[in-house]
Formats: structure tokens, sequence, C-alpha cells
């Protein structure tokens, strides 16, 4: 560990905050074998629906073109991933990005957001 760090903000963090929501669960049903939050204007403008049937039938749509434009489009194993998924019928920017989970937990978790999210 870095004796040099005054203070970091974790990705628990981010999800008790409420800045991030975690998704994993979903995730891992869509393919995804790490943990996986998704930003909140994600959540917001393009997930969150008047029902939790209707919350998870989006959510579960998201994860898994994501999942597929993975597997068809990234080109190496990079930590990060640009890419444009139609939700609503409106072609909406995605970005996705793998890191550690923590300073102290090096596994790779992933965050998928909006470019503004950045």
């Amino acid at each position: 560990m870095n004796d040099n760090i005054i203070y970091s903000y974790t990705r628990q963090d981010a999800i008790n905050d409420g800045v991030t929501i975690d998704v994993t669960r979903v995730a891992n049903k869509n393919g995804f074998t790490i943990p996986v939050a998704v930003t909140r204007t994600l959540w917001e403008r393009y997930i969150n629906q008047e029902t939790e049937a209707e919350t998870d039938l989006k959510l579960n749509a998201l994860l898994l073109m994501l999942y597929q434009k993975i597997l068809t489009e990234a080109k190496t194993k990079e930590s990060f991933f640009a890419t444009k998924v139609t939700i609503n019928n409106k072609e909406v920017d995605i970005w996705m990005g793998i890191e550690a989970t923590s300073p102290s937990d090096p596994s790779p978790a992933m965050t998928i957001m909006m470019p503004e999210d950045w």
C-alpha cells in the first residue's frame, strides 16, 4: 500500500453514498464475472422505471447488450471500453471502466457510466 495516500474514495464508498448502484447480482446472470455498478445518472435516466419488474427488465436488457458488445467489439483487454447502445429507440453513448476494487483490493470491478459521469 502506498503510504503517500491521504484519502481514497472506494467503489464501496460510491455505492454507500448512492453515486453508483451495485448491479452485480443481475450482471452475473448476464455473463459478467466481476462486480458491476452503474452510475446514478445512467440508472435514473435509462434504467429506473415505474415498477421493480420494469426496472429489472431494463437493467437485464442493458447488461445483455453490453456483454454482447464486449464480446464482439472489444479488440483488446483494455480497462476502458466505449460503445453505443439503443435504449428507448435512442442511440446512447456508454462507457465501461474496469479498475481495482479499492487501493487495498486489486481484484477488478466494472463501472458502467454515461460520458458525463467521467
